[in-house]
């Protein structure tokens, strides 16, 4: 977004991006039909391959995961390509962290990209497989969901932490900094994590997860679902 509320970038899979004010989204509400500010197809912004997903960052530049799993940055103010070398890596998922610098979780690791010093850093993880679901900031850490375990990593550091073992698949991550919970979409359930347990050795093996339901606007954790251990 340009601001709190002023406007939206949508990354569309097949047809490219746009940039819609947030005032034409209000107005659809009202059966009207919103029209971007500005838009670029795929062609536009060279891409050879759909859209998989998208960022913005603190210049405005679109940083674009195709589905290849291949990153290119688009200026939209000049409409060109920005020179980026896109890591041998294929990277599955993207996420920007509160200080701007973007986090692109690949099947190893995970690449610490500083858009505005041109850096990037990988970090090789351990005890993970498969294609990496979804990342998140959490506190001085980034959590990235694989099929079988999360992996915590120091944003500072650049370096693995430690690794959360699960049993069952996690889908989307989401860091509840007011709670201090980090809630993970499951299947059929919603697991919820507390940071500050997890770095304590007493937890290891604990059942402490399972189908969230509200009680009173709270969410409250059932003694049935998936267990996990902090490994």
């Amino acid at each position: 977004g340009e601001g709190p509320g002023e406007s939206l970038w949508v990354f569309s899979s097949g047809f490219g991006v746009a940039k819609m004010p947030m005032k034409a989204l209000d107005s659809s509400k009202a059966g009207g039909r919103p029209a971007p500010e500005k838009s670029f197809a795929l062609s536009d912004l060279q891409l050879e391959n759909n859209i998989k997903g998208g960022l913005v960052d603190k210049r405005g530049f679109l940083w674009i995961l195709d589905v290849k799993g291949r990153i290119s940055v688009f200026n939209p103010y000049s409409a060109e390509r920005v020179s980026f070398s896109s890591p041998d890596a294929t990277v599955s998922a993207m996420a920007m962290d509160s200080d701007g610098i973007i986090w692109a979780a690949h099947r190893n690791g995970v690449l610490k990209i500083d858009p505005l010093a041109g850096t990037t850093e990988d970090c090789i993880l351990q005890y993970v497989s498969g294609n990496p679901i979804s990342l998140a900031e959490v506190k001085d850490e980034i959590w990235i969901v694989y099929s079988d375990a999360i992996a915590c990593v120091d944003k500072a550091a650049v370096t693995s932490r430690r690794h959360i073992g699960m049993t069952g698949l996690g889908f989307c991550l989401y860091y509840d900094d007011a709670r201090n919970v980090v809630l993970v979409g499951m299947r059929d359930a919603v697991m919820v994590l507390y940071p500050d347990l997890l770095a304590s050795s007493d937890l290891r093996k604990r059942h402490i997860s399972g189908m969230v339901t509200a009680v009173n606007g709270v969410p409250y954790v059932s003694s049935e679902g998936p267990s996990i251990y902090d490994g």
